[in-house]
């Protein structure tokens, strides 16, 4: 038998682990991850109000753990108690401000994102958030408000790393927003903040 023959399958498996090696280290690592929990929200009266929290994102990093990115598959936010009956939000972004519009009288959420796929896919918004508000039993996307700017997040949004609780009140917020440094854009709604995506 010829020695090629003989030993070709051997060469081809050999072929094929190289390849797999040289390959995997480009990948990175990836994985989906799910939270649920629920928050309390100081709005504008001094009122305090309870939400349910979800959301579904997708984990994505270098081989060397130095770019992390992650991307919103579901997010959602539903009332409870006497707002019980409202419709839930369900978007995938990070919401960061929830508060009650006096004039006209309705609820607001200003979300934003850290993700540039999903930036350039909802139209590149600069600064970088969306406003939704609630109108006829439903939550439509409207222009970022005067209203909104310069609010203050009264949202939990640092849940990637994990949740601290599973109910979240007021004063842990208060607390994990102190103790960490957070970038501006989840802080408050800047007026004059430019997305880091570019053009």
């Amino acid at each position: 038998m010829n020695s090629f023959v003989r030993f070709a399958p051997m060469r081809h498996i050999c072929s094929l682990i190289l390849w797999t090696l040289a390959v995997a280290p480009t990948s990175g690592c990836t994985g989906y991850v799910e939270r649920k929990w629920s928050e309390e929200v100081v709005l504008d009266d001094g009122s305090i109000i309870v939400v349910d929290r979800y959301v579904k994102f997708q984990e994505s990093n270098s081989p060397a753990g130095d770019a992390y990115n992650s991307t919103n598959i579901k997010g959602t936010l539903a009332f409870t108690g006497k707002q019980a009956e409202l419709p839930k939000w369900d978007v995938p972004l990070t919401p960061i401000v929830l508060y009650r519009d006096v004039q006209p009288e309705e609820w607001v959420i200003v979300a934003t994102t850290s993700n540039c796929d999903t930036w350039y896919e909802r139209g590149r918004p600069e600064p970088p958030y969306w406003e939704f508000r609630l109108r006829n039993g439903k939550w439509t996307t409207s222009q970022l408000s005067d209203t909104s700017i310069g609010r203050k997040t009264n949202l939990f949004f640092g849940y990637e790393p994990n949740l601290p609780a599973k109910r979240i009140g007021v004063e842990l917020k208060t607390q994990i927003l102190a103790n960490n440094d957070f970038a501006a854009k989840y802080r408050s709604v800047v007026a004059d903040l430019k997305s880091r995506c570019g053009y």
